[in-house]
């Protein structure tokens, strides 16, 4: 009888242990320590939607980013914006002004693969769920310095659409 206790307990043990060593893997990345004191300043930040005047042209979103100060060696990587992520690329002589490009493709159609056979619906990829809660005005930075990944949240400024047109308006030649 004792021996039988011994083995519930030890049982039972075994159980919550490996009920605790779980919890660590399942972060929320919604959660990602955002940095309150970044090695730059931002001076300012818009976004523009566009959209291609042909059919199957598509559309998308342009990002400038403009930074006033940075410190050191300071690598600007990315910026998750609209549900999604670009890298962003320095523009002009300095490294303080940054674009970033989203193409939202709307005339590109769906390519989820639906079928009676399984086989063939397993190459479906699933979605990214997006790792952040942001507000439509609100994006991430992802930058590196001194060898650590930091992320900033900050506030875009909308400019007006783009809407390019279907053909030549002055039926100018190049």
């Amino acid at each position: 009888m004792k021996n039988l206790q011994r083995l519930f307990a030890l049982g039972a043990l075994t159980l919550v242990l490996f009920s605790f060593s779980n919890c660590g893997g399942t972060q929320n990345t919604s959660e990602i320590k955002q940095e309150q004191n970044a090695p730059f300043t931002v001076e300012s930040a818009t976004y523009q939607k566009w959209v291609a005047g042909i059919n199957g042209g598509g559309s998308g979103i342009y990002v400038d980013l403009t930074l006033t100060s940075k410190q050191g060696d300071v690598k600007m990587k990315e910026i998750y914006f609209n549900g999604t992520s670009a890298p962003l690329t320095a523009i002009g002589n300095g490294d303080l002004q940054y674009t970033a490009s989203f193409k939202t493709d709307l005339n590109s159609g769906d390519s989820t693969i639906m079928d009676s056979d399984p086989i063939k619906e397993a190459q479906n990829t699933p979605p990214e769920k997006f790792p952040f809660e942001l507000a439509d005005n609100e994006a991430i930075l992802n930058y590196d310095y001194k060898g650590k990944t930091g992320f900033l949240k900050i506030e875009m400024t909308r400019k007006e659409s783009i809407s390019y047109p279907g053909t030549n308006p002055n039926n100018i030649e190049n």
